[in-house]
Formats: C-alpha cells, structure tokens, sequence
C-alpha cells in the first residue's frame, strides 16, 4: 500500500516560500528561540493564506491512528548545501551552514499544524533540528548517524519522553544508491494480528534496552529498561517497539514480538526521500525503519542528508523533563 502524496508544492509556489525563508538569518543552531521568533514574526503570516496553509488546516484534523502520515513533494529547501565530513557532520553542519530553508520549512509546518518542536540532550546535543547523516562514529549503530540499515522502531520507544509526531524532510538524496525509509501503518498491523497475540502484546512482558544514541552518549535512564507492555503504552493502539532490541520475557511473549515483526514487515511501505520529499508521520501510529537494499558507490551514501523533527501538543507537557534553564531541550 502506497502512501500517497498529498499537496505538491509548484515550482512558483516553492520560489516564493525559499525566498521567505532565505531571508531568516538567525541560526537554529546557536539562537533557537531567535530563529523561531523571525519564522513566526516574518515568514509564517505571509504564507497564511498560501495553499500549502490551507493543506495543513484540512489535514492536521485526521492526522493521527486512521491517517497516520503526510506526504509533501517539491518542498523548498536550501539550494546549496556545504560538504559535511563523515568524522564530524554535526561539527561541521552548525560552522559551515548559513542558510536554513530546510530548517524554516520545518518549522512552518509545525507552526500550521499546531505542532511544538523540542529536542533531546543525546541527539546532536540538543539541536532541535536533528541530522538523520552517517557519522562514523555511529556507522554501524541502530542510530540515525548509521550508514547502514535501521530497524522498525517507534521513536523513543522506551525514553520517557515520547514525540507524538516527527517530520523527516529529505535535502540531499543518496545519489546512486537505494535507501528507503519504510512506513507501518499500526492500523494496519493490528488488523492483521490474531486477538491472542494481541492480548499478549497488552501485557507487560517485554523488554526494549536503551537505544544507542542514549547509551553513546552515557545518559542514565535505568528506569525505563523495565518490563512493559507493547501495545497501549500511550495509547490502546500504541506500539512501544523497536525490532530486534525489544524482546518477549517469556516464550510466549517472545512468540508475539515474532509475529508482531512478520505482521510489521508483510505491511510495510517503502519511501525514497530525496531533496524536497517531506513524510510527518504519528509517532503513535506506526512505526519506521530505513532499508539500504543497493550500495554503489559509499561516498555518495555517506552524503545522504535528511532533516528531521520532534513534536509535541505543548511543551508544558514534558517541561517536567525539560534540562535546567532550557526551554525545550529533554534530558537524555
């Protein structure tokens, strides 16, 4: 099952939102709050009554466990991007970049979907807006630095704050080689599954480890390596999952999340992001994983680069969780 495209941004309509955008000077990366102040204030009254606006106003009613996923093509992002070392892409990312078109139309679309971008202290140290780009470091993580294969997974499965919405904006492709990022719809793997792998999965027999970033970056978060449910952590139709780290403390446990991981891979829908394809998907709604099926040439691999963001309904919802003095950076 495709997901389909929902609004195409025209070649005029994207001129006239990147020209809005270019004109954003605030780096996101060293002035957050000053950046989103001037996309809010500059950019986002003068694309009010756009068509893209009025795409959001309809879609932003259903998105959720039956419409789980949004899907934008042509969408305006910088039309020149600096070189990122395989070493240090972050590093060289918040010293080199000095336009953030990506970064703005991000923010937009939150901003018209009603939608508040946080971040967490082990990812990119905090950047709001994160880099799904290999690091080499991480390149042979479960991580969104690695240069190989991601598993299906909820995001955050098992951190105490959990996004309920991430966007994913492509603005530089893998070149010749196939890398997609598969979709999973929850609607869809719970109408496959048999009531009684459904009423085990309710339990709290499963085990999810902390993910790798977390465990790279040395943050403590022993407490949510306990045993919990799969399904109905945050919701009755919520998946709390990440395949081939979340696992069955008993054998019949384990004989769910096998048949959890037959159902997630029949039903999966593959993605081919290049620059200026956008997938927001529901964080509550399905899970993801990234497939790299052709490797022909590694350099160009290594220089696929897509932007991606974390939501929540308001930030008083996770200010409990919030770092000392900061606004919306997560601890861990």
């Amino acid at each position: 099952m495709d997901i389909p495209v929902g609004f195409t941004f025209s070649e005029e309509e994207k001129a006239a939102a990147r020209t809005l955008l270019l004109a954003v000077d605030t780096s996101p990366y060293r002035d957050y709050e000053g950046f989103e102040r001037e996309v809010r204030e500059s950019v986002a009254p003068q694309m009010s009554s756009s068509r893209f606006a009025e795409h959001c106003t309809r879609v932003k009613k259903v998105h959720g466990f039956a419409e789980p996923f949004v899907r934008l093509a042509n969408c305006p992002v910088d039309l020149q991007v600096p070189p990122l070392s395989f070493d240090d892409p972050v590093g060289d990312k918040r010293r080199l970049k000095t336009t953030f078109v990506a970064e703005g139309f991000l923010l937009l679309y939150a901003i018209f979907m009603d939608q508040v971008l946080y971040a967490y202290q082990n990812t990119n140290d905090g950047d709001i807006f994160q880099d799904i780009r290999p690091m080499r470091e991480l390149a042979e993580s479960q991580s969104q630095k690695t240069l190989r294969g991601l598993s299906f997974h909820k995001d955050d499965a098992n951190h105490y704050v959990r996004p309920l919405w991430f966007n994913i904006l492509g603005i530089q492709s893998a070149g010749v080689n196939v890398v997609n990022t598969c979709y999973s719809a929850n609607k869809d793997i719970l109408a496959a599954l048999s009531d009684d792998t459904k009423k085990i999965l309710a339990a709290a027999e499963f085990i999810t480890p902390h993910d790798d970033l977390t465990s790279a970056g040395g943050y403590d978060l022993a407490e949510e390596a306990q045993q919990h449910p799969i399904l109905g952590g945050d919701g009755p139709t919520d998946l709390r999952f990440f395949e081939k780290r979340t696992v069955g403390a008993s054998p019949r446990a384990q004989e769910a999340v096998d048949e959890l991981l037959r159902v997630v891979h029949e039903v999966k829908t593959p993605v081919h992001i290049q620059s200026g394809d956008f997938v927001g998907a529901a964080n509550n709604a399905c899970l993801h994983n990234r497939e790299v099926s052709e490797i022909k040439d590694v350099e160009q691999l290594r220089g696929r680069w897509l932007v991606k963001t974390a939501s929540v309904g308001s930030l008083e919802s996770i200010r409990p969780y919030l770092v000392a003095d900061s606004a919306r950076v997560v601890k861990g």
